[in-house]
Formats: structure tokens, sequence, C-alpha cells
């Protein structure tokens, strides 16, 4: 169960950083000579800029993403080239498609970072859950909590033993007084009323 959590936990974290393949587009159309380089020679410096590994396996989003702005860039210029848009309406037609695929990047990263934090949390109260509670003051247990002191048979690591009143935190009191400490070091020999 906790590998699966991980490893969900992991897969969750590379998306987020998965998702920055077209905020340094920009950078890149401008040094092939965006806008005033003609469009047929700013698509060929762009292939060879935007490429596609041999290897990348299907779901590669750095793969995809070059396959669809490849194909975009071939789009534009079979229409610059049937005269059916102009240099600059290409290169506005590319502008605002690269703007979409950034503010979509920049959701999806968001996105994934918010259900890393809930999953991460989730994570957190699940260890302390199993621990008995984390946080706290005096040994008491979860944050803001309260964990009543354990028996002695249930609590191995205890180092104080209570036989006559109770236990407090690290410490034994009277029966009659209520604790606010709540768990700690010490343990009841046998069950008692709280707080």
């Amino acid at each position: 169960m906790k590998t699966r959590f991980a490893i969900l936990l992991l897969s969750l974290l590379l998306s987020a950083c998965a998702t920055g393949r077209f905020s340094a587009m920009p950078n890149i159309m401008a040094s092939c000579g965006m806008p005033k380089a003609p469009y047929a020679k700013f698509h060929a410096c762009m292939e060879t800029k935007v490429t596609v590994s041999s290897h990348a396996q299907e779901g590669d989003y750095y793969a995809k993403s070059s396959r669809e702005l490849l194909a975009m860039l071939n789009d534009l210029q079979k229409q610059v080239d049937k005269h059916k848009i102009s240099n600059r309406q290409a290169y506005i037609q590319l502008q605002n498609y690269v703007q979409q695929r950034i503010l979509l990047e920049r959701q999806q990263a968001q996105q994934a970072a918010v259900a890393f934090a809930v999953l991460a949390g989730a994570a957190a109260v699940g260890i302390c859950s199993s621990h008995g509670g984390c946080g706290g003051s005096g040994g008491s247990g979860s944050a803001g909590g309260y964990n009543e002191p354990l028996l002695c048979s249930e609590d191995p690591y205890a180092t104080r033993h209570c036989n006559i009143g109770k236990a407090c935190g690290n410490t034994c009191i009277a029966s009659s007084d209520e604790c606010y400490l709540g768990r700690g070091t010490a343990c009841n020999m046998t069950p008692k009323f709280y707080p």
C-alpha cells in the first residue's frame, strides 16, 4: 500500500515537472527570427530545434508536444506556400497556439501541485494515525487533539508505570485529578477514566 502511494505521489510530481515544454517556445521562436524572418526560413529553423526522439514512448509528453507543434508549423507553412495566409498571419496563429499551450501547461502544473499537496497531507495523516499521533505538546498525540495515556500492556516503551493514581503525560497524578496533557511516557497498570 505504501509503495503504491509513493509511486502515485512521484508520478504526480513528475507530471508537474514535465509540463514545461511550451514555456520555452517564445525564446526558441525568437532565436529562429520570429517575426521578421520569412516564414519558410523560420519554419526550417524551428524544425531543427523542435525534435522528436526516435526512442520516445507513446505517452511521452515532450514527444507528443513536439509532434503537435511540428504539425502546426507544417500546416502554417502549407498555408503560406499556397498564399492563403501571410507570414504575419502565420506568426500570429503560431503565437496564439503557443500562448494557449503555455496557459494549459500552467493550469496542469497547478493542478498537479495541488493534488501532490493533498496526497502528501493525506500521507502525513496516515503516518501519524498509524503511529499514535504526531505533533502536539508534551507528547500528547496529534496536533491539537487529546490522546488518553495507554495501558502499560499496550505501551512497551513507557518509562513510568502508574499503579496508584493515573498516568498524565510523563508522570503519575491522583486518580481524582484531571489530566490535560494526555499521552506521554507514563502508562497505567489498570484502566482509568479521563480527563
